[in-house]
């Protein structure tokens, strides 16, 4: 009988473990981020999309043009990127072009913002913005829904903020049934 040689042993091991691995993120790389990407980046008020796809979730961050309409893009994600991107979580991380003026603003009618979406009250978002409006002369409120998200966009002068209120919010703390 021949002794086996652990070299051929070890560089098996070592090229199964590649061929294994290496399909895995070629499969996940072909089979979500590209297309996906391409469904992102066809977007006509998108400049540029990256994409990071988790075991329950995807990540994009996304540098947009000032009249993007997210709604209309995380609709072209659920309803292009076809039945498996729909069970996962799509966080979306837009980078926006905001002023001081803007941020101190969006800080003030924080809280407010922040009770209603915990109420699920979500119907008082735009009248708290368009309420608060004046103390920011010129602003520019633009709201949205869908069933995963509120969308708010904010535009004043040449500065705009983006943001994405998840409709259901992430449980914190330990339950209380255990």
């Amino acid at each position: 009988m021949k002794k086996l040689n652990p070299i051929i042993i070890i560089l098996s091991s070592v090229i199964a473990v590649i061929v294994l691995f290496g399909g895995f993120f070629v499969y996940q790389r072909v089979t979500f981020e590209s297309p996906l990407a391409n469904i992102i980046n066809d977007q006509p008020s998108v400049e540029k999309a990256t994409i990071e796809v988790t075991d329950n979730e995807i990540n994009v961050d996304l540098k947009a043009k000032p009249d993007i309409d997210l709604r209309e893009v995380m609709n072209a994600i659920y309803s292009q990127g076809g039945s498996a991107i729909s069970k996962l979580n799509v966080n979306m991380n837009v980078e926006d072009q905001t002023s001081p003026e803007l941020e101190t603003w969006w800080k003030s009618i924080l809280f407010d913002i922040a009770e209603a979406m915990e109420t699920k009250a979500y119907g008082r978002i735009p009248e708290i913005l368009h309420n608060q409006a004046p103390a920011l002369d010129g602003i520019q409120i633009s709201t949205d829904l869908d069933d995963h998200n509120v969308y708010i966009k904010l535009v004043h002068k040449n500065a705009y903020k983006i943001v994405i209120l998840p409709r259901t919010p992430s449980q914190l703390g330990v339950p209380t049934n255990v």
